[in-house]
């Protein structure tokens, strides 16, 4: 009965609690916190930091609980003539989804310019001058997709990247909106982010691990398609969307969905660093997925930070 539990254990493809995972290979994985699961891959949070495993590091058991599929196999995976049928038909997919985006939304922006002010509108200038001139480009003849596609995913990369993200307070000595600056970053000294709420000190600060950043940004998708039904089905709204933390989310559709956007309450403490306890601002949907757009690049972040810490550590 010994030598069968030893073999047993012996024999075990990896042991999994509800804190830790032990691979195929024996490396030991503690305190884990799911982060994303895809078909053949998943990535979770441990004490020292991100990883992410193939479908083949792990037992059969875990693919079954959370979902997992083996990677293709040389036998199922399509010849050459099928990956390059299937990739043509993914870049027409994208190619002429992303025209219709850009038709769509030219005249989305054009109709609408007046809603943005200050450094907004200026930036929406550049996004319909971009939708213009990517439409004069390759609605005629015979494009070359593969390139418009590139293109397209390089301009709204950079917008996101490059752009600073602002909410909108009302001033009652001006009797009129102005922008506020929302920033999201690391702290210098810890592996928490934080959501900055205004300039300097007169600012709201709420710290916000990354665990709850991903659920924000799952939560801000859903938003999205709130955004959508509410255009296509001419609804008005007022809906809670959720606390994450010290920040909360409210989505409102007026007008029957012409006018939407989301308020953002931050609460915060009060410290040298931000005065201010609370604010609250109102977010456009431009500016919301320019916030999800730099929020989902969190773990890159994280893992950078770890990085260039592991190197520090190299040096004697």
């Amino acid at each position: 009965m010994k030598i069968f539990i030893l073999l047993a254990i012996i024999l075990l493809p990896y042991v999994l609690n509800a804190d830790n995972i032990i691979t195929l290979d024996g490396k030991t994985y503690e305190d884990i916190k799911i982060l994303e699961v895809k078909f053949d891959k998943i990535t979770f949070s441990h004490k020292k930091g991100i990883t992410s495993l193939s479908s083949d590091k792990f037992s059969q058991e875990v693919k079954d609980k959370y979902g997992l599929s083996e990677k293709t196999s040389v036998q199922d995976a399509p010849n050459k003539k099928g990956d390059k049928i299937g990739d043509e038909e993914k870049i027409n997919k994208e190619f002429e989804d992303s025209l219709n985006y850009a038709k769509t939304n030219s005249e989305k922006y054009k109709n609408k310019i007046n809603y943005y002010i200050g450094p907004d509108r200026g930036t929406v200038l550049s996004i319909i001058n971009f939708y213009e001139g990517y439409i004069k480009s390759y609605s005629t003849g015979i494009p070359d997709k593969d390139k418009a596609v590139n293109e397209y995913k390089r301009f709204l990369n950079e917008l996101h990247s490059n752009k600073t993200v602002y909410g909108y307070q009302y001033n009652e000595l001006l009797k009129t909106e102005i922008p506020v600056p929302i920033t999201f970053d690391l702290y210098d000294n810890t592996d928490n982010f934080y959501i900055k709420i205004g300039d300097g000190t007169f600012s709201t600060i709420v710290p916000i691990e990354l665990e709850t950043l991903v659920k924000l940004n799952e939560q801000l998708k859903k938003i999205f398609e709130w955004n959508k039904q509410c255009i296509k089905e001419k609804l008005d709204v007022s809906k809670d969307a959720g606390q994450f933390n010290g920040l909360n989310f409210t989505f409102v559709s007026e007008g029957k969905g012409d006018n939407i956007y989301v308020w953002l309450k931050a609460n915060g403490d009060v410290s040298e660093y931000s005065i201010f306890e609370n604010q609250t601002v109102r977010l456009n949907m431009l500016n919301l997925r320019t916030l999800s757009f730099k929020i989902s690049k969190a773990p890159e972040m994280f893992k950078e930070r770890q990085r260039i810490r592991d190197n520090s550590k190299k040096l004697k």
